[in-house]
């Protein structure tokens, strides 16, 4: 694996952490041309990465908060009550 395949998902990863949801341009702006392969990666290593739809062919990116990622963090997660919201409630997130 090469350091910028690693640095690119490091990079995917940390936008991520903060439990929003984030567009296809920010993933592209930190993750290069390749977030998609990025994202595939951070899945396979265990992450569970909500894909958001919003119907207008604009997708959204968010990490699930786990217990895990609690404990590696020593933070609680930011989703309320630690549960996937509604397709209502995500769009009042996504800016």
């Amino acid at each position: 694996m090469t350091e910028k395949r690693i640095s690119n998902r490091a990079a995917i990863l940390e936008l991520l952490r903060d439990g929003l949801p984030h567009s296809q341009m920010a993933l592209l702006s930190v993750g290069g041309l390749r977030y998609g392969a990025r994202l595939y990666d951070l899945r396979r290593m265990g992450h569970t990465i909500d894909t958001i739809n919003t119907g207008d062919d604009k997708f959204y990116y968010r990490l699930v908060p786990t217990k895990q990622a609690e404990l590696d963090l020593g933070v609680e997660a930011t989703a309320p009550d630690n549960e996937f919201l509604k397709f209502e409630d995500q769009r009042r997130w996504i800016k």
